[in-house]
C-alpha cells in the first residue's frame, strides 16, 4: 500500500496522468479488505461516515471509469482527452486512506463472502434502506422582460442518498446543480428561460415533470408529475401545479 501511495505521489508531482489514474484504481482496489469489504462497489455502497465523506467515497467509485478510460481505450488518431484535471480531487482517495487508518479490521474480511453460484441464483432484493424519494414543491413562478421561469424545491423524502441524473419539465431539460441530497435534504431548482417553448405555448398534450435518480446500489428511480397548465389571455400558458406524484422502480 504505501509504495502504490509513494508512486502515486511521484507520478502525479510529475504530471503524468495516465499512470496517476492507473495508480488511483489499483489503490481503490487495494483497500476494501482493510475496511471488511472484498470489493470496493461494496464499501461505497456500504460507507456509514458523514454525509461530506460519503459523497467523497460514491465520487471515487464513479471517477473509476475514468481510470478505465486510461487503461483499455485501444489506440486511436483521435486526440487523448484526459489530463491532470481528469485526477480525482486529492481529498476523495485522502478521505478513504485516513479511513483505512482510522478503522482498519484485525482480521480478515468483517463482511462474510458469497460464493459467485449463489449469487448468481439469487434474485437481487431491494434495501428499503436504500429507497431515495423525491418530492417536488412549487416556489416561485416568475415572468417579465428577460423571459418566464419556474423555481422549485427538490426533497429527498426517502432513505439513504439519492443521486439526481436529470430533470426534465415538459421536453426542457432542467440544469441541475446539486448532484446528490441526503435524508430529508432540499435543494433548489431554477429553470432556464421557458419562453418560446412548447410547454410555454401549450402544444405539449400530456406535460410532466420527471425526475430521475439511483441510489448507492446504482438502482434507478423516477418520480414524475403532471403539470397543470393555466390558459392566458394571449394564448401562451402558466405553469399552475404539479400534480398527481408518481414514483416508480426503474
Amino acid at each position: 500500500m504505501l509504495k502504490l501511495i509513494n508512486e502515486l505521489n511521484k507520478n502525479n508531482l510529475d504530471l503524468n496522468v495516465f499512470s496517476s489514474l492507473a495508480l488511483i484504481r489499483a489503490i481503490t482496489d487495494h483497500v476494501p479488505p482493510l475496511l471488511g469489504f472484498e470489493k470496493f462497489e461494496e464499501l461505497a455502497n456500504n460507507y456509514k461516515g458523514r454525509k461530506t465523506d460519503k459523497d467523497y467515497m460514491f465520487n471515487l467509485l464513479k471517477d473509476r471509469s475514468v481510470s478505465d478510460d486510461s487503461l483499455h481505450r485501444p489506440i486511436s488518431k483521435s486526440e487523448d482527452l484526459l489530463d491532470m484535471l481528469s485526477i480525482p480531487n486529492k481529498q476523495f482517495l485522502n478521505r478513504l486512506l485516513q479511513e483505512c487508518i482510522d478503522n482498519a479490521v484485525t482480521v480478515g474480511f468483517m463482511h462474510p463472502k458469497t460464493p459467485k453460484k449463489e449469487q448468481q441464483q439469487q434474485t437481487p432484493v431491494r434495501d428499503p434502506n436504500l429507497r431515495p424519494l423525491i418530492t417536488v414543491i412549487i416556489t416561485t413562478l416568475r415572468g417579465g422582460p428577460d423571459g418566464y421561469f419556474a423555481e422549485f424545491d427538490l426533497t429527498n423524502a426517502g432513505k439513504g442518498l439519492a443521486i439526481l441524473n436529470n430533470i426534465t419539465l415538459g421536453e426542457i431539460v432542467v440544469p441541475v446543480l446539486t448532484s446528490t441530497l441526503s435524508e430529508n435534504e432540499k435543494c433548489h431548482i431554477i429553470t432556464g428561460n421557458l419562453e418560446g417553448t412548447n410547454l410555454r405555448e401549450g402544444s405539449v398534450t400530456k406535460p410532466i415533470l420527471e425526475i430521475v435518480y439511483e441510489n448507492f446500489n446504482q438502482e434507478k428511480f423516477k418520480t414524475t408529475y403532471n403539470i397543470e397548465l393555466e390558459n392566458r389571455a394571449d394564448k401562451k400558458y402558466n405553469i399552475g401545479k404539479f400534480t398527481d406524484p408518481i414514483f416508480t422502480d426503474n
